[in-house]
């Protein structure tokens, strides 16, 4: 919905405009909840993701970008979006307790207490990786002028010491814990450079952007090699969002929508 509001919108295309709206009111009538204790928020999709008995729904925090929240926001003012970026917030901060953010959360309300608390399913498993990267990714790429910015960096403070210690962030993270240190690929150090930059390590942040671009040259020798072709499309995807934001190829406003240096230029005409 973001994608093709935003294509339609640059590119002057009203007919991706009209889809991507047709799209946020079916998501805002199928995929939007209201969650007693917390309030409302987006789930991962329209079904397999709320019981009733008990009462539990489960989010994936790499799918909420505040950015979008944002975004969908001023698109509908009248919607639920701003307050679903304070839920939001809430999520991040009370799924990390050792500032590690997590694959998948849940989150239980005792009807009895009228009370809920967010807790680790087993059946998800307990470990932040190929998910939970992107939530730093994201954190980062976040306008440093929204309210909730601050909050949101505060709520991942775990990740810092680990990279500081290991050279890399770990590819697997027992959340519970905040321990690990399996070797990541190099989409992992694309996706926090902006994340460390946000949070004033500007020299941590062009160390990983650094092994990020060293790896991934290594990496398309091989793809282009006839003898051992290979193509890490997870890798190429996350250093595209990490790298360019990092190079400061695109960012995000304050309202959301994406920024394009050749798109702000305009020329006289003579």
């Amino acid at each position: 919905a973001y994608s093709l509001m935003e294509a339609g919108r640059i590119w002057n295309r009203n007919d991706y405009t009209a889809s991507g709206k047709a799209l946020l009111k079916t998501i805002e009538v199928k995929e939007v909840v209201d969650v007693p204790g917390l309030g409302p928020m987006l789930l991962p999709g329209e079904y397999g993701f709320v019981s009733n008995d008990p009462q539990i729904w489960e989010f994936n925090p790499s799918y909420v970008p505040l950015f979008h929240l944002r975004y969908m926001q001023s698109i509908n003012p009248s919607g639920q979006w701003a307050q679903m970026s304070l839920s939001t917030a809430r999520l991040m901060r009370e799924a990390s307790p050792k500032g590690i953010a997590p694959n998948w959360i849940a989150y239980r309300f005792n009807a009895y207490t009228k009370s809920g608390q967010f807790f680790i399913k087993t059946e998800r498993g307990d470990l932040g990786s190929y998910d939970a990267i992107r939530v730093y990714l994201w954190a980062g790429a976040t306008n440093i002028q929204d309210g909730l910015r601050k909050d949101l960096l505060n709520s991942l403070w775990g990740m810092e010491p680990l990279i500081k210690t290991l050279g890399y962030p770990p590819e697997e993270i027992i959340v519970t814990q905040g321990k690990g240190d399996r070797i990541s690929p190099y989409g992992f150090s694309a996706a926090v450079a902006p994340f460390l930059d946000a949070t004033g390590n500007a020299e941590l942040a062009q160390v990983q952007h650094a092994r990020a671009k060293a790896m991934q040259s290594e990496a398309l020798k091989k793809s282009n090699s006839k003898e051992s072709p290979v193509f890490f499309y997870y890798d190429n995807i996350l250093s595209l969002f990490g790298m360019g934001f990092f190079e400061k190829k695109y960012k995000f406003a304050k309202d959301g929508k994406l920024e394009l240096p050749w798109n702000q230029k305009s020329c006289e005409l003579r």
